[in-house]
Order: C-alpha cells, then structure tokens, then sequence
C-alpha cells in the first residue's frame, strides 16, 4: 500500500488546492439543498469538560482516564496509553500553547459517502496551525483499506481549512527505546508539579530569569530559587516547565548541567475553540 508512508506526513499540500481557513465557518440556517451541495464536511464541538458523555464508554478495551488540566481548564479524558502521555507531554510543555482530547467529530463527504471521524486530540504550537492527530500503536492500523481511505480524506479536510493532520504512533508518542525512559521520567515528575504552589519571592525569581532572556542551567536556576534547599529548587524548577516558563529536552536525562530555556509569553495563537 503506498500511501501508507504519507501518513507521517504533516503536510500533504495538493498545489492545485488554496488553503484558506474562511472555510471554517459557524453553520447557520440556509436552504438545505444548498448546504448540502456545498458542504464538503462538517466539524461538530464536543463540549466535554465533564459535562458532556464521552466518546469513550465501558464497553471499550483500551485504557480509559480523566485528567485535569490546569492549562486548558477543562477535564481531559484519555483513551489508550499514548493519548494518555500525549495529554501529559501538552500539558508540560510551553510550546503547546491549546490542546484538546478528543475535541471534535468530523463528517466529510467523499464520493456521496459520509465518513465520521472522532480525532484523538487537536493542539496549537507557538507559531504553528492546529494540528489534528490520530494515535495508534503502530501502522499495521493502516493496513485497513477502508481505514487508509478516511485518514486520507481527513487530511484533505484539514488541509482546505488550513489546518494539519498527522497519524502518530507509540514509537513517535513516547520515544524509540533509546530515549523512551528517560521521556517518561522527565514528563511525569513535570507533570507532577503543575499544581505545586511556589511562593510569591520563588515566582518572582522565576520571572526575573525568563526575563533574562538567557538559558541557564538547572543548577544555576535552582541555587537562584531556593538557595539553602536544593530539594525545594527542584520542585520550583519542574513547577516553572509546567506553567511554561521554562522548556527543557525531555528525551535526555535531567542533571545539574540540563540546560532551561525561557520562554516569552505566547502571541495569539490560532483558535481551536470554534
């Protein structure tokens, strides 16, 4: 199947199609007839948050979770391993400035048919488009024909709105084997500590090295928070990455020579809250 290496793609530009984002618009009462003709999809909001049901219900085999997130104010439920991380690695990480779970379902039309597609999760990167993402633990998922054909539709859609699509796997998730323990570790102790509360004299020391503008190492930045209890440094430290003052390598082991990089507050980013 050749189409298979494309999945990985992020972007599959057709250069005879204009991306233009003017055609994500609300729906509004028109002539059914000629929404119909016109529409080549539709994106209906899942309002989950908690108040809504899930995509997910009991029947499913796959790790099911719910987690609060302090970035997004909103319960994030997780279905399966790797969305489970996934969620982590957007919650610590100050390059992604949005993220959701599961946030929407897809109806796009292709050849007469409606295909329906339930995305794992949607984020914004600093600078960057949204971005819907698929996981699967790896790409025997593709050797599906009818599967192959809606992932390819799906990318089409995203691409005339704007947007990007991508199918991820475990090995992109978490890691190859290499790197994969040492990214567990890292991203969860982070994750651990974005309900830490840091003193008002801790969080001004944090504002005064993002300022800077200049990398430090985690020792130089521990020593500067908390100098008399190293313990308590690096608890301010992993607070700072989560709140995203901070990015970090996650994939190499963290030392006293790890080197942070400040972040400046994000500009507008684009919008996934239709």
């Amino acid at each position: 199947m050749p189409l298979r290496s494309d999945m990985l793609r992020t972007n599959r530009r057709d250069a005879e199609e204009i991306a233009d984002p003017r055609r994500l618009r609300r729906e509004h009462a028109r002539w059914e007839g000629l929404d119909q003709a016109t529409r080549f999809g539709r994106i209906i909001v899942l309002e989950h948050g908690g108040r809504s049901r899930p995509v997910i219900h009991r029947g499913s085999r796959h790790l099911r979770s719910r987690m609060v997130s302090r970035k997004t104010d909103l319960l994030q439920i997780s279905e399966g391993r790797g969305l489970r991380f996934m969620i982590q690695r957007c919650e610590i990480d100050g390059n992604f400035v949005k993220y959701q779970a599961h946030p929407f379902r897809i109806d796009a039309i292709a050849d007469g048919t409606i295909l329906t597609w339930y995305p794992d999760i949607v984020w914004v990167r600093r600078g960057e488009r949204p971005h819907l993402v698929e996981i699967k633990p790896d790409i025997s998922a593709l050797e599906e024909p009818d599967y192959l054909r809606k992932m390819n539709v799906m990318m089409q859609f995203a691409q005339r709105i704007g947007w990007t699509m991508q199918i991820l796997y475990d090995e992109d998730v978490f890691g190859h084997r290499l790197v994969r323990a040492d990214r567990w570790a890292n991203v969860n102790a982070i994750y651990s500590r974005r309900y830490f509360k840091a003193s008002r004299a801790e969080a001004r020391a944090v504002f005064a090295l993002v300022a800077a503008r200049q990398q430090v190492t985690w020792a130089e930045a521990r020593d500067q928070l908390s100098a008399d209890d190293p313990a308590r440094g690096d608890a301010v430290v992993e607070w700072a990455i989560a709140r995203g003052h901070f990015v970090v390598d996650l994939d190499r082991p963290i030392t006293s020579r790890t080197l942070l990089t400040p972040l400046a507050a994000a500009s507008p980013a684009a919008t996934i809250r239709i």
